[in-house]
């Protein structure tokens, strides 16, 4: 094992400190509208003791767990969720293959640019992915793991309930291990009744399962796979993604036996996250537990050095310099769409000066979500 390989997890963590470290200074609530629905939540429950979700179908266990920190400051909790960051860089490690050399395609992963912009904002994402993707290690690791593993999916699907798909990848991974029917359906019960306390009080407040409906799905055919597809292309940025789907022609043989095969449970994770996408492709962090999928399968395969370092530099550097080749009219609704390639300021960069903008008026800002959530939720849920 080489040094770089040993002590992996505490350099990209020292990177990313480095890189949240403006954010922290700038102490701002983040660049999407969410962020400020989830401060907004956190804030109602800690000034008003009353839970309203910041949208459906609710996000309990982040909104619940800022509310106790929402009184220190907007910082407090962006290191809340840039801590969790930092434990999934841990269990990320633990899950690539360890007899391949894959150092670079690690720092990539865990340097990409929508989850450090997930991971500095006031989001759930990077909590969510933390549980998720511990389950699973738990599940590939420890001897009779049903009990640990159902508390580490309700943590997750508590966090965000699309999480459920980590329950479908662990119940094909207790098959194989030879648990017994009874154990899995135990573990299932367990989760689904422990949900079922967790969002009571959105599906009360909403009067029903129409708390589950989400909000801006409705896209024409085309507009949304144009949405879908190229979206995608933000999580490592174009190069990166086009060099990767180079490599992946070439050694297409192998990628199949590992997609269809050798990890099913990362496929199932990576194709159903991508549905939740198509759904509603409009925020990329929806992506990243299928990115951290698909990044795991790939560490199986033998990639050469050369190339995994090309990729991590092309990723890393999508941060601060970006290349884009569309100009689209309004995101998310896009009428028109011109081709106009260039290179931009890079995605984290773009953020941070996003979030300053809106800071300007973030008093102003934070009221009107609590004026928004308050009046959404005041007649069952806001899709109601």
């Amino acid at each position: 094992m080489s040094n770089i390989t040993r002590y992996r997890t505490y350099l990209v963590s020292f990177v990313q400190l480095i890189l949240f470290i403006p954010f922290y200074s700038q102490g701002f609530i983040g660049a999407d509208w969410d962020s400020y629905a989830s401060y907004a939540s956190s804030y109602l429950i800690n000034i008003k003791d009353v839970y309203i979700p910041s949208r459906p179908p609710g996000f309990p266990f982040f909104e619940y767990a800022t509310s106790y920190i929402v009184s220190f400051g907007i910082s407090s909790i962006l290191i809340f969720t840039f801590v969790f960051l930092v434990l999934t860089n841990f269990v990320v490690d633990k899950l690539f293959y360890k007899n391949n050399y894959n150092d670079y395609l690690y720092f990539a992963l865990l340097l990409s640019p929508i989850l450090l912009i997930s991971a500095f904002s006031i989001i759930d994402y990077t909590v969510g992915l933390f549980f998720g993707f511990s389950a699973i290690l738990v599940l590939l690791n420890k001897k009779n793991p049903e009990l640990l593993f159902a508390f580490l999916v309700v943590l997750a699907c508590a966090t965000r309930l699309s999480n459920l798909i980590f329950l479908l990848a662990g119940i094909y991974i207790l098959h194989k291990k030879g648990s017994s029917v009874y154990k899995v359906l135990s573990t299932i019960f367990v989760v689904v009744l422990s949900l079922g306390f967790i969002y009571y009080p959105a599906y009360n407040l909403a009067d029903g399962l129409c708390f589950l409906t989400l909000t801006n799905t409705d896209h024409s055919l085309y507009g949304r796979l144009g949405r879908f597809f190229y979206k995608q292309t933000y999580l490592l940025g174009i190069p990166a993604s086009l060099l990767i789907i180079w490599f992946l022609i070439k050694e297409r043989k192998e990628f199949y036996l590992i997609f269809f095969q050798r990890l099913v449970p990362y496929s199932v994770i990576f194709v159903l996250f991508q549905l939740s996408f198509l759904r509603l492709p409009t925020e990329e962090g929806h992506l990243i537990p299928a990115l951290f999928s698909f990044f795991i399968m790939l560490s199986y395969i033998k990639i050469p050095t050369r190339t995994q370092v090309m990729v991590f530099i092309l990723v890393f550097t999508s941060n601060f310099a970006y290349l884009d080749l569309f100009d689209f009219d309004v995101p998310n609704h896009v009428q028109k769409v011109e081709f106009a390639p260039r290179i931009e300021s890079g995605l984290l960069v773009k953020d941070y000066q996003e979030r300053a903008k809106k800071a300007v008026k973030e008093d102003f800002h934070i009221q009107n979500a609590v004026t928004q959530l308050v009046s959404s939720w005041s007649d069952g849920g806001p899709n109601c």
